[in-house]
């Protein structure tokens, strides 16, 4: 037996549209920039995905997220944005 579904969509910040990680991200870089003492903190509100997202976003603005700006950043860091990073320069590699 095989069974299939479409995706389920949850609107987890209430807006009544599907908003993926990459968007959130966006909009995080628009509002604090690229600047890992900035962007760092504010992506502690969102999950891992958005974190990963933001660190890819970072990267093609030529910001390195392995840069020591961002390893100073990521000390205090909350645990999923951590985990967004290392998956994105895991990724990366």
């Amino acid at each position: 037996m095989i069974g299939s579904t479409n995706p389920i969509w949850l609107d987890g910040d209430g807006d009544g549209q599907v908003t993926p990680a990459r968007a959130y991200a966006r909009q995080l870089l628009a509002r604090h920039g690229s600047e890992p003492a900035q962007l760092i903190p504010a992506l502690s509100a969102f999950d891992e995905a958005v974190a990963s997202q933001a660190a890819s976003l970072c990267a093609a603005a030529g910001r390195v997220p392995d840069e020591p700006a961002f390893a100073r950043a990521l000390v205090a860091a909350a645990p999923q944005v951590k985990r967004g990073f290392t998956a994105f320069a895991a990724a990366a590699r």
